[in-house]
């Protein structure tokens, strides 16, 4: 027997796929075993980076002296990804037309 071709095969496995995924959702075992310990641990992942990334800032802020507060702040930004470098001659330039 040959593979089956054209619609009826694209909706025989498409038929397939649904009832694994019927039977998988409808299952007590995967949502016991599986899918509420994944959603807790990144529940409990995301609520920690958040934090992080709202105290980090005042920690960094608090910590520093009045004078040096804007070069500290702004070297954090760089390392924390959350502001981007913008190379020398592109912002002469920017500013020369």
């Amino acid at each position: 027997m040959g593979l089956a071709t054209g619609a009826s095969g694209s909706r025989q496995s498409l038929q397939l796929a649904l009832g694994w995924l019927v039977q998988t959702v409808t299952d007590p075992s995967f949502w016991v075993g599986t899918a509420l310990p994944s959603l807790a641990s990144i529940v409990v992942v995301g609520a920690s980076q958040r934090t992080s990334m709202t105290i980090t800032p005042a920690e960094v802020q608090e910590r520093s002296d009045d004078a040096h507060r804007g070069r500290v702040s702004s070297i954090y930004l760089l390392r924390a990804g959350r502001w981007r470098w913008r190379a020398p001659s592109t912002v002469s330039s920017a500013r020369d037309s």
